[in-house]
């Protein structure tokens, strides 16, 4: 969910790999989503309007799963995913939009894990952000990391200095160990 407290004709929710709002807020934020956003939930069953540079996959498109954990719960989403032992390339799945000058908030509910292998147990994955950079360069981002088919619910707050464009999505950064 994007949030703007100055622009309160102007909120963006969306959904990145199943990122649902579901958060309550003492700020009045308006819903600007739809106005700026193509497919932000995934309820068409595509992955239109989102772009995936992440490599070595086995699977990556629409998946219609759901998942649950303490809230936060993920059905319909974009996955990007790699058998254990294997890991996901480096890369980012994003969307890309045009915003105007102001603050916002980006919520997502996500899983970010390393599956097991083999009944080994699973752990939680590295080096893997959600983030928002916007066309001057300023780029937002915070690290994320779940247990295995258990959402979590992540939030990064990010500004604009004017109307342009802006990626968000999850990266992957060199290293992580995300399948």
């Amino acid at each position: 969910m994007f949030k703007n407290p100055h622009l309160l004709s102007k909120m963006l929710l969306i959904a990145v790999l199943a990122m649902i709002s579901h958060l309550a807020f003492s700020q009045t934020w308006t819903d600007v989503t739809t106005a700026y956003l193509e497919n932000p939930d995934f309820s068409n069953g595509s992955t239109n309007g989102w772009a995936v540079t992440v490599t070595d996959y086995q699977n990556c498109g629409y998946q219609g799963a759901t998942y649950s954990n303490n809230g936060s719960t993920i059905s319909g989403f974009l996955e990007v995913w790699t058998p254990s032992p294997n890991v996901l390339g480096a890369g980012d799945v994003r969307t890309s939009v045009t915003l105007p000058k102001g603050s916002y908030r980006l919520e997502v509910d996500a899983i970010a894990t390393r599956q097991s292998s083999y009944g080994n147990s699973a752990a939680q994955a590295s080096n893997v952000y959600l983030f928002a950079k916007t066309a001057s360069g300023r780029q937002f981002s915070k690290e994320i990391k779940t247990n295995d088919n258990a959402p979590q619910h992540f939030t990064i707050d990010f500004s604009t200095d004017s109307y342009g464009g802006v990626n968000m999505g999850m990266l992957l950064q060199q290293g992580h160990n995300a399948n």
